[in-house]
C-alpha cells in the first residue's frame, strides 16, 4: 500500500457525504429550533413546516418529519395519507 492515507480520507469523506458521520449535528438542532420558532410566530407558514420536515429528515427524526410534512400539506390543502 503506497498511500494508505488516501484510503482513510476517502472513507471519511464517504461517511460524511452519506450521513454515516456528521460534522454539524449542533447545527441540525439549531436549524430545527429556528423553524419551530418561525412556526410559533406564524403557524400557517406551510414553507416553514416543510423546511422543518427537511431538518428532521437530516437529523434522522423521521416520525417528526412526517408530522411536519402532514401539516405543510394540510396548509396547502393536500391530504396526505402516510402509514
Amino acid at each position: 500500500m503506497k498511500k494508505p492515507y488516501l484510503l482513510i480520507i476517502t472513507a471519511i469523506l464517504y461517511l460524511v457525504m452519506t450521513g454515516g458521520m456528521s460534522l454539524a449535528k449542533d447545527s441540525d438542532v439549531e436549524t430545527i429550533e429556528a423553524y419551530k420558532q418561525a412556526i410559533r410566530k406564524n403557524p400557517d407558514d406551510a414553507q416553514a413546516h416543510n423546511n422543518l420536515g427537511n431538518a428532521y429528515v437530516n437529523s434522522d427524526m423521521h416520525k417528526e418529519a412526517i408530522e411536519a410534512y402532514r401539516r405543510c400539506n394540510c396548509l396547502y390543502g393536500i391530504i396526505l395519507e402516510l402509514g
